[in-house]
This record gives structure tokens, C-alpha cells and sequence, in this order.
């Protein structure tokens, strides 16, 4: 990140210089890696990098859950098979069920406004229970299997969840850096 808000500042001190020059002015390598960090680098409006990356991705947020949800979708589909449901009501499940944490999410944020502390303590009492909990009831509801079935699948379907949320995390950020 130093070398991220290095280039920055060199290229705020300096804009006429090119990226060739800038880089071996500071010492560093002119390579292909290093000219897109220093591009990059020049993009930011602040020294604060890591906000500004933070709050990249919390705009994204939606646009990322929205391209995961079919895959997502396809791991319920795996998971209830034998419930004869086709993919595209897996998939309107999955919908229903992320548009509850959207509303949730804009809720937070309105409670940011008024305070940042209470809404920090709102969210992770919500993220600890309120959404397993609506999780759970909303799988028991959509499938209709005993109290066992569906507190098995969730068990299963969380850590599968978190892993493919893990990967696509990676990946956008990717993408992000990219695009960014």
C-alpha cells in the first residue's frame, strides 16, 4: 500500500512526468506490473486508499450479488434435487431472499446517518442472527421438508455458501482492481 500512495503523491507533485520517468525516478522497475500499479495509483482523488477501495466495493456490493446469484442458485438446485423444483424457482428463491438483506442493508444505512455505532451493532447482530434465522425459516417454508431436513441443508448450505461468496469475492476484486 506504501508504494500504491508513493506513486500517488509523486504523480500529485509531478503530473507532466510519464510513467517511465516516474518509475525510475523512485527506484523502481519499469515493467508492465508496475506501470498499471502507477495508472492505477494516479486514480486516487485521496491518501486514504484503503477507504476509497472500501468504498469502491461497497458500491459494487449489489452488481456482484447480482452475477453471483446464479451460481448460487445452481448450488440450491444441487442441494434440494429431489424436490422436483426447477432451477428458475431456485432461482426466484434466492431473489426473494437477497432482496430481504437489501432492504435490511439500506435500513443500516439509513441508521448510519443517525449513528454509526448503533448501526455497526444493528448489522452484526443481524448478520449473527436475524439473517441464519430468516435463512433457515425462509428454507423450511420454500421446501417444505421436516424440522431435521431442512437444519441439515443448512448446515451444508452455509459453508458452501461462504466458500463460493469467498471465490466471487476474489474474483470481482479482481475484476475490480481492473476496472478500478
Amino acid at each position: 500500500m506504501y508504494t500504491i500512495l508513493s506513486f500517488r503523491n509523486f504523480h500529485k507533485k509531478y503530473p507532466e512526468k510519464t510513467d517511465e520517468q516516474a518509475l525510475k525516478e523512485l527506484g523502481h522497475e519499469v515493467s508492465f506490473l508496475n506501470k498499471t500499479f502507477y495508472h492505477k495509483a494516479r486514480l486516487f482523488k485521496t491518501n486514504e486508499i484503503e477507504r476509497e477501495i472500501f468504498d469502491y466495493f461497497y458500491e459494487k456490493l449489489p452488481f456482484f450479488i447480482f452475477l453471483s446469484l446464479p451460481i448460487l442458485t445452481l448450488i440450491f438446485w444441487m442441494v434440494f434435487y429431489s424436490k422436483n423444483i426447477n432451477y428458475t424457482e431456485h432461482l426466484v428463491f434466492s431473489y426473494s431472499f437477497f432482496t430481504f438483506m437489501f432492504i435490511c442493508l439500506m435500513v443500516f444505512n439509513f441508521i448510519d446517518f443517525v449513528s454509526s455505532g448503533l448501526a455497526t451493532f444493528i448489522s452484526g447482530i443481524s448478520f449473527a442472527i436475524l439473517f441464519p434465522i430468516y435463512f433457515y425459516k425462509s428454507l423450511r417454508n420454500f421446501y417444505q421438508q421436516s424440522r431435521w431436513i431442512t437444519i441439515l441443508k443448512f448446515i451444508l448450505l452455509n459453508p458452501l455458501f461462504f466458500l463460493f461468496l469467498g471465490i466471487c469475492t476474489l474474483v470481482m476484486m479482481l475484476i475490480g482492481i481492473i476496472l478500478f
